[in-house]
Formats: C-alpha cells, structure tokens, sequence
C-alpha cells in the first residue's frame, strides 16, 4: 500500500537546527556511511528504539514493517510520507554502533535530568533518590 503526497518532505530534516546543530558539534560523525548504504541519524534511531519499547515490537525487522504503514510511528521517528524507511540489517547495525558508543548514554542521562527537574519530590522515593528529595 502506497500513500500519495503532493511534495517530499524529506528536505524539513535539513532544515531542523537541532540536527545543524549536533552534526556542527560532530555528535553524528561516527554514524555518517563511509560506503554503502546511508547510516541512520541518532536521534531518528532512538525514537525508533523508544516505539520498539514503548509498543512491544518484538523485533527490529517488524518495526520496519510498522515504519513502512504506520503514520504515527513515522511521524515520531521523523520520517515523511515519502521517505523510504531503513533495512532492519542498516538499523541493527547502527543500533549496536550507537550503544557501542556515547551517544545513547548522553541522551539518557539528560533524559532523567530533564525529567528529575519536573518530578514532584514525593514521586522521587519512587526512583530511590530520597537524598535529593526534600518531602
């Protein structure tokens, strides 16, 4: 099944000044393809990982088959209606070399940062950070 849409919007990814902005940094380099096919953008393959958890799909390859149908999951990863969604081998690969390196870790560490600033200080014996709370 094939969705028709007037115009791509693959060209709004070049446009988002949080990707300008990681890639000036270098945050993405180790992903960009040397040869082959082209490597996945980290912050599009943890928003993948977070729908794989978040609605128990089971396996990288059934994601895709989901990305390909699904317009809510390629809204949320970044994908438009045009784009081709990625081969389960390309994301399998770029998953182990993103956790292999810094990348997955930074974004979690400033995850529970953020959300530590916004969590109620009764909530935080729920996270076992009674030293920090102040109940």
């Amino acid at each position: 099944m094939l969705i028709w849409s007037p115009g791509t919007s693959g060209a709004s990814a070049a446009r988002d000044p949080c990707c300008r902005e990681r890639r000036a940094r270098g945050d993405v380099s180790d992903f960009e393809a040397r040869r082959g096919r082209p490597g996945i953008a980290p912050e599009r393959l943890l928003r993948a990982l977070l729908l794989q958890c978040f609605y128990s799909v089971r396996s990288e390859r059934q994601l895709m088959e989901r990305l390909e149908f699904d317009l809510l999951f390629r809204w949320f990863v970044g994908l438009g209606v045009d784009d081709q969604v990625w081969d389960a081998s390309v994301f399998s690969k770029n998953r182990d070399r993103m956790l292999a390196g810094e990348v997955a870790q930074r974004f979690l560490a400033e995850l529970l940062a953020s959300v530590a600033e916004w969590v109620p200080a009764r909530i935080c014996v729920l996270f076992d950070r009674q030293q920090d709370c102040a109940i």
